[in-house]
């Protein structure tokens, strides 16, 4: 089973065109391609729209725009993104305590 997360919702009714309501959002973002697209490890998944799904850790976390340029999608940007995430859950568990 996939999840899908309340922002990947979100972006994809703000984004794609025709989607008006969460039960839409949700049927499009669980689609068969996207399941079996995150079966085998894809990380992004073009619709024919041309907005990106992203897909990270077995959910699906945001709708990217149709103008989101490929070369943003390489290893590299992922590791800033996992740098980031990572600064932003040491702050987290410093601000608990």
């Amino acid at each position: 089973m996939l999840l899908i997360t309340k922002n990947a919702i979100d972006r994809c009714i703000e984004r794609v065109p025709g989607i008006t309501t969460e039960e839409q959002a949700r049927t499009l973002l669980s689609s068969r391609a996207i399941l079996a697209a995150a079966g085998f490890g894809a990380k992004y998944v073009r619709l024919g729209t041309g907005h990106r799904v992203v897909i990270e850790e077995g959910s699906v976390t945001t709708v990217l725009p149709t103008n989101t340029h490929a070369w943003k999608m390489g290893s590299r940007w992922d590791r800033i993104r996992q740098h980031a995430r990572g600064w932003a859950r040491f702050y987290r568990e410093d601000d608990a305590a």
